[in-house]
């Protein structure tokens, strides 16, 4: 979805019609009858947001861990 339409379309309260809204594609006017917002089971993405957080966890260690070897070698990165 483009952000102009994105935009209008959660924004617009339920039940009301939009403003005129343009996108590379054209115009739009949007009625917005109801708005689902999609879930899934945890079980289909626990793994996923495991993973996800081990790596920003790796992340931030790494970054530590590369802050500490720097200051103790009394390195400094050339620009």
């Amino acid at each position: 979805m483009v952000k102009p339409f994105e935009d209008a379309a959660f924004t617009t309260p339920i039940g009301q019609i939009s403003g005129i809204v343009e996108t590379a594609y054209g115009f739009h006017i949007l009625k917005i009858e109801n708005r689902k917002r999609e879930t899934l089971p945890l079980d289909q993405v626990k793994t996923q947001i495991e993973d996800t957080l081990k790596r920003q966890k790796q992340g931030a260690a790494y970054e530590a861990y590369m802050t500490e070897l720097k200051a103790k070698g009394k390195f400094a990165e050339v620009k």
